[in-house]
């Protein structure tokens, strides 16, 4: 079971009254825009329970930190980028292996900075549930955070297409784009960030690519309709309130 059919029987109501700080990523991006969309609480695209919490030194060390500085309300905070990262899968049936530590680096796609709502998460997900009541309505001035993982260039340009006929990018102030693990530029020769701005065709918003709020290690949290304040020429992010 994937996690939009699921939106149709979550108690929002309850949710409300008892309010619980939700957290995940990838497929639960669903879960994560329902719950904002019908209650309007924060909730957080950070690390899961296996695939994140499972991981060895010094990766977890930097995912809990992150989580901990978001979970805990107090800001303003920067999202720091860590010094390295990995991209490599892992085998849970197996015993688990050193990752290696690739040399970080974050990526000015557009220049220029923003403030605004904090709307995103997975691509795939997201434009699982774009039209449904439980994805939020984009405003003017919203920043708009992206990720995906393992896919093909025609799968990103697709995606990304269909938010631009959406009118998302009409709407947005900057993107954030995270990290690709894994992308198969299908003998393109490009990035999935490459295919972005191919879509938006001359469209100037500014875009922050590489970051590591994606199913790369570590993992850093970020606030859905937390109000966030990028730059993407410095690579700076900053939350200014969740």
């Amino acid at each position: 079971m994937v996690s939009n059919s699921l939106l149709p029987y979550i108690d929002y109501d309850f949710l409300k009254t008892h309010p619980k700080k939700i957290i995940g990523l990838s497929d639960v991006t669903a879960i994560l825009l329902g719950a904002y969309q019908m209650t309007g609480l924060t909730t957080f695209y950070g690390p899961n329970l296996v695939t994140c919490f499972g991981q060895e030194t010094p990766f977890l060390e930097y995912s809990m930190e992150s989580m901990r500085q978001a979970l805990s309300g107090k800001c303003p905070f920067s999202i720091q980028m860590p010094p390295f990262y990995s991209d490599e899968l892992t085998e849970w049936e197996t015993a688990l292996s050193p990752k290696h530590q690739i040399p970080n680096k974050w990526t000015t796609m557009q220049s220029g900075s923003a403030t605004g709502r904090l709307i995103g998460g997975n691509l795939n997900t997201i434009n699982a549930i774009i039209a449904s009541p439980y994805m939020p309505q984009f405003q003017k001035g919203d920043i708009l955070f992206l990720e995906d993982t393992e896919k093909f260039a025609a799968h990103s340009e697709r995606y990304y297409s269909m938010l631009k006929i959406s009118g998302v990018f009409d709407k947005v102030s900057g993107i954030l784009l995270g990290k690709h693990r894994q992308f198969d530029d299908q003998g393109t020769g490009k990035t999935s960030a490459d295919i972005l701005l191919e879509v938006l065709d001359g469209q100037k918003i500014p875009i922050l690519a590489d970051i590591d709020c994606c199913h790369t290690l570590p993992m850093m949290s970020l606030p859905i309709g937390g109000i966030v304040h990028f730059d993407a020429d410095q690579q700076s992010i900053t939350v200014l309130h969740i």
